[in-house]
């Protein structure tokens, strides 16, 4: 499936492929280091909004 999105994007012209995944998801974070994804430094935030 990485792979699969990974040519998309190449077909698309873009130039990286990012995302995202639980800290504390070990199982994913072994699979994305073994076809070679690079962690990043970022840690991200969100806030809901209440409706109005």
């Amino acid at each position: 499936m990485i792979e699969a999105c990974r040519a998309r994007c190449a077909e698309h012209g873009a130039r990286s492929l990012e995302w995202q995944t639980a800290l504390e998801n070990h199982r994913a974070q072994k699979v994305y280091d073994l076809v070679g994804g690079k962690r990043s430094q970022w840690l991200d935030y969100g806030l809901d909004v209440p409706a109005t």
